[in-house]
């Protein structure tokens, strides 16, 4: 016997984030089930949980609405800098314009009354560079996490988060990378694209 299905999304952005398996008897559609890593909450206009019934959803904790909210400005100006998030905090990084790249390195904890804390600087101004976060990664003796930064020439450096941590250089990639993008996966960071060299005449195709 077929079924049909109705798949759900509040936004133009998001149009399946709920599934349903539909009943011809029903009065009235239903939204369904949020699908894997995704849930629904119904939240007022003041971000406040809402009684059922009413005009507000909230998808994975992300208010889906027109505004943003102002949070406390880092404690550099920064551009071209890189940015992750490792173990619950935000992590901004480097950035400026080639050769006065910035080699400072701060944290956030999130909230609209946290604060920006400065950390350890990386050993070398980096700019257009990747930035990865690695949690339980097994480099690592019981898990824990690291932040590997890559580029924009072909070094590479590490950071494990905690008293007067500091940067440690790591085996150098096989290409020097600017303006290239970072990805963690099952432990391991990858560093692909980007350009050679500051003119970036040539797009790179290659993955390390």
């Amino acid at each position: 016997m077929a079924a049909a299905a109705g798949f759900a999304g509040p936004t133009e952005a998001t149009i399946c984030a709920s599934l349903c398996v539909c009943d011809t008897n029903w009065a009235r559609p239903l939204i369904g089930d949020p699908i894997a890593n995704v849930n629904f909450q119904l939240l007022d206009a003041e971000q406040k949980p809402a009684p059922v019934g009413a005009p507000a959803l909230d998808l994975a904790g992300a208010p889906l609405s027109l505004a943003w909210t102002p949070y406390p400005s880092m404690t550099t100006p920064r551009s071209s800098h890189a940015a992750a998030v490792l173990l619950g905090r935000v992590y901004v990084a480097g950035g400026g314009t080639y050769p006065n790249a910035l080699a400072s390195v701060e944290a956030f904890d999130g909230g609209a009354h946290g604060a920006w804390e400065t950390v350890a600087s990386m050993t070398t101004g980096r700019s257009s560079f990747a930035l990865v976060a690695l949690e339980g990664s097994p480099l690592l003796h019981g898990g824990g996490g690291m932040l590997v930064a890559a580029g924009p020439d072909n070094s590479a450096e590490v950071f494990t988060p905690a008293r007067d941590a500091t940067w440690a250089p790591i085996a150098s990639m096989t290409t020097a990378r600017q303006n290239c993008a970072g990805a963690a996966l099952h432990g391991k960071a990858y560093v692909s694209g980007g350009c050679k060299d500051y003119s970036c005449d040539n797009a790179l195709a290659s993955v390390e």
